[in-house]
């Protein structure tokens, strides 16, 4: 993935979060949110970027 490290950090802290919390429920965000207290700005960086980055959005099912 190429994308800024804040982001790529992000999304690595956010994966290993699930390891913990296999939803998104508060207990997952506020853990994410322990270990990156800036984690929505990184969020929103990918979120209005991802197209940039060359991979699709998967919906969820």
């Amino acid at each position: 993935m190429f994308g800024p490290n804040p982001v790529l950090e992000y999304a690595v802290v956010h994966e290993m979060c699930h390891l913990r919390h296999r939803n998104h429920e508060q207990e997952f965000w506020n853990l994410v949110g322990r270990i990156l207290p800036d984690w929505e700005a990184r969020k929103v960086w990918l979120d209005r970027n991802e197209h940039l980055l060359g991979w699709e959005k998967v919906a969820p099912a």
